[in-house]
Order: C-alpha cells, then structure tokens, then sequence
C-alpha cells in the first residue's frame, strides 16, 4: 500500500508542493518507506533459518502476548468496548506462526492498550510489574532477531525502531490526507484518484476499517457530534458493536471491525436519522462521504 501511494505521488509532486508542510510530511513518508523496505530486506535473510535463541524468546513472547490479550479480552467484555474485543481476539498459536515484524507489531499494540486501562486491570492479573516485564520480552525478541551486515554509512542512517517505521508512514500520509482534502474542490479527479488508491489497506485476518466525512446537506458544512453507530445487519443482536461521534471536521475512523454486512446510523439533533449500508471485506478499507439533512 506505501509503495503504491508513493508511485502515485511521485508525477504530481508539483501540484502538492505549494501545500503547507508537504515536502517535510512526504519526506517522513519516503524514509518510513526505505526503512520498511530494509526491515523486509533482514527478514528475507532470514529464511534460511532461525537460530534457538530466536526461537525461544519468540515462543516467550507469544505467550506473554496471548495471555495479556486474553486478559484484556475479558475487561473489554466487561465495559463492553468491541473495538477492544476484537483487538484482543489473538491465540498464541497464531502468534508463534506470524513473521517476526508482525508479532513485535501485534505485541506492542496489546502492550500499549494495556497502558491505557492500567488503572482498572488489577484485577485481571495486568500490572505495572506485568507490562514491564511484557516490554522486555519485547525487546528481548527484536535484540534476538538477526541483523544483516551493513556499512557503517548504511547503519548511521538506520536508528529508528521497526515499529516506527509504520507509525511515521501512517502519521505522515494522515497528514497528506488532509492536505489533498484541501484541494478537493478545485482537484476533485486528483483528490478522487488519490482517495481510490489509499482504499487498499493492510489489517489483520479478523480486522476492516472505516472512515468518513458528515456535512450538512445544504450548506455542505461538517458537522461536529454526530453519532456513527454501527449495527451487524446479519445479526439478530441489534446493540450497536461500536459508537463513535465526528470531530468538529466532520470526520470519524473505525480502526478495527469484523467482516459483515453492518448499518452505519447516524443520529444529530436537529438532522433527520440516516442509515446507509455497508459490506466489510477482509483488507478493505470501507469510505463514506454523508450528507445529512436538517428537520
């Protein structure tokens, strides 16, 4: 998806220059890239064979991970946090056989929202003492995993830990996102072109996304606090799996979501109800531009 992005800018880099902090933003987004690219590079090296010490803090790791998600599991189930319940759904199983990058990526997501509840999982068995000992099989396992030689000109420009490498790509095209919004009135075939190409998006086996816009139907201006509830259609359970409320620029994301066919509600006061309908697909990242019409 990176790769396809970056293609897609490299020819139009004239029309986005003048945008404010692009060159600086796009620059992010290449060396993310080119470190991906040299991650990708260290676990091709890799096929030949992992070494035992490799092995093992590997198995370790997956099991802090699993036992931690499964924890996390049943405080979501508690308050009742679908987003968190599906996050958390992970066997150690399929922990020991992802690539090394994806389970290093997996464990930090589980370690991280583990921080944020940190306050209310005592009683779970997570801890203080219990996320630090997790951040250390963290560790443990991206120190074990080999490294390629490199020149020390090559080794100077790699400092920055895999992990990152995704965040500074997703942060940096977050906000080139926002900038070709800018240009979409007087660009709409660019700014439609661009938005077609960022729809293909890598998640997990059991995760989809969403993202949208809500505007006022006459003026076409966002509209702050609208609630997005969505509702499995092919599901005799109608309680919504997850509510979110649009930001004061009309917009709202759904970071994980399981395949199916769901309703998205929308509900202001003062705007009529709408209901549009939307099949999930696995890797597919669903879009959708509202228009809601005052009563």
């Amino acid at each position: 998806m990176y790769l396809a992005i970056k293609d897609f800018l490299a020819p139009r880099l004239s029309l986005l220059a003048p945008l404010p902090n692009f060159e600086m933003a796009h620059r992010i987004f290449l060396n993310s890239i080119t470190g991906i690219q040299n991650m990708r590079e260290q676990a091709l090296s890799e096929k030949s064979g992992m070494s035992k010490p490799n092995n093992e803090a590997k198995q370790s790791l997956s099991v802090i991970t699993s036992d931690i998600a499964r924890k996390l599991h049943a405080f979501a189930l508690f308050i009742n946090d679908h987003e968190l319940l599906i996050e958390t759904r992970i066997s150690q199983s399929e922990l020991e056989k992802s690539a090394d990058l994806e389970l290093i990526e997996r464990a930090r997501g589980i370690h991280n929202r583990a921080e944020q509840h940190i306050s209310h999982l005592l009683r779970y068995g997570i801890q203080t003492s219990t996320l630090l000992e997790f951040k250390n099989a963290i560790d443990t396992f991206f120190e074990s995993m080999p490294v390629p030689e490199v020149s020390p000109v090559q080794s100077k420009k790699i400092t920055i830990q895999p992990p990152d490498y995704f965040r500074n790509a997703d942060e940096s095209l977050q906000y080139i996102d926002a900038l070709i919004d800018i240009i979409r009135i007087p660009e709409p075939n660019f700014s439609n072109a661009y938005k077609q190409k960022r729809k293909t998006v890598v998640y997990n086996t059991q995760s989809v996304a969403l993202k949208g816009t809500v505007t006022d139907a006459e003026t076409k201006a966002p509209i702050k606090g609208v609630t997005i509830a969505l509702v499995r259609k092919d599901s005799l359970d109608r309680q919504p799996l997850i509510v979110k409320n649009t930001a004061a620029t009309g917009d709202f994301n759904v970071k994980s979501l399981e395949e199916g066919i769901y309703e998205i509600i929308l509900n202001k006061g003062g705007y009529k109800e709408l209901i549009i309908t939307s099949t999930f697909n696995k890797g597919q990242l669903n879009e959708i531009n509202a228009n809601m019409a005052r009563r």
